[in-house]
């Protein structure tokens, strides 16, 4: 109710909602209710999509668990931006919601700065679609801040009574950050997240200037020059090579979802540095097959589009996930 009230301010003439009706709870017709008067009140467009823990579509998962509601909340939202021809998704992650991730990613034991930095600004939905997280802009907005934009609006909300459910890890980790002393508030937090976002801009920046000049078509795949692969003093090739990996997926004529786990990165760095050899890279919708050595990575059967190198890296930084 918040990120409408918003949007309303931004251009009411722009705005249509969607609301995902997942069956799993007695109350999810009156939300479904709420939202569809509220759409009716202020004379916007709103689409009510159904997706039950029984229902699929495209790789969008059966079951009632949070992850696989989530895929299907995203599938729905893609088939809606598809057929209204929609550029742009918005959703209201906000500061909370970024602190709450990026203790579960730490909790899950995932480290770097990707586990830092949280949940993306921007990604890509889909080939014609981008996921927008306005409230998590620069100095993200909290719950508190929203709350009160909802109120000035004179807008109503629903709570929903599974967030209080501590079986759910986010959940758990709601009540962590709630019963912290000292208290674990955007404060104590925020610093770690925002100097993470950075980093990763920064080394994606550098990422795609090193690939300007070393980026080149090879035989049926790609190749990328050696020194593409060593990062600029002050940096990691634990850090770097995983960013080069994901723009180089995405630019690929076939883009690949890439992400390296560490042993991967581990055998790749081995075979940079020593004798060559072949690796298999874990990437959606299909791995990345590679063959490495002290000249560089020639990626097996990869094409990548005829255009000019610059293009093609604009076109991999469109897809890849910001952190802005």
């Amino acid at each position: 109710m918040a990120l409408l009230a918003a949007a309303m301010r931004w251009n009411r003439h722009r705005v249509a909602v969607v609301h995902v009706h997942h069956g799993l709870r007695a109350s999810a017709d009156e939300d479904s209710r709420l939202v569809r008067d509220v759409a009716r009140q202020l004379e916007v467009p709103c689409e009510i999509v159904s997706a039950p823990p029984s229902a699929a579509s495209g790789a969008a998962p059966r079951g009632r668990t949070e992850t696989a509601a989530r895929e299907r909340r995203m599938a729905a939202f893609s088939s809606v931006a598809q057929r209204r021809a929609i550029a742009w998704v918005a959703t209201a992650h906000h500061r909370e919601d970024a602190l709450e991730t990026m203790l579960l990613h730490m909790l899950r034991g995932h480290r770097g700065d990707r586990a830092l930095a949280s949940i993306p600004t921007v990604r890509k939905l889909d080939a014609d679609t981008r996921l927008l997280r306005p409230f998590l802009f620069a100095e993200a907005a909290g719950r508190d801040a929203l709350s009160a934009c909802r109120v000035e609006a004179g807008l109503p909300f629903r709570e929903d009574p599974t967030n209080r459910d501590c079986s759910i890890p986010r959940n758990a980790v709601r009540t962590i950050l709630a019963d912290a002393q000292p208290p674990l508030d955007a404060q104590t937090l925020d610093p770690l997240r925002l100097a993470a976002r950075k980093r990763l801009e920064t080394r994606l920046v550098k990422v795609a200037s090193k690939l300007e000049n070393a980026w080149h078509a090879e035989g049926a795949g790609c190749r990328v020059d050696g020194p593409a692969w060593d990062p600029p003093e002050g940096d990691s090739q634990k850090a770097w090579i995983p960013e080069l990996l994901r723009l180089v997926g995405a630019g690929l004529s076939s883009p690949r979802v890439v992400a390296p786990r560490a042993s991967v990165v581990g055998e790749l760095v081995r075979l940079l540095e020593r004798c060559g050899g072949s690796l298999e890279v874990p990437a959606t919708p299909a791995p990345l097959r590679l063959r490495a050595s002290s000249a560089g990575i020639h990626f097996l059967n990869e094409r990548v589009p005829e255009t000019d190198t610059a293009s093609r890296i604009l076109g991999s930084l469109s897809r890849t996930s910001l952190y802005l």
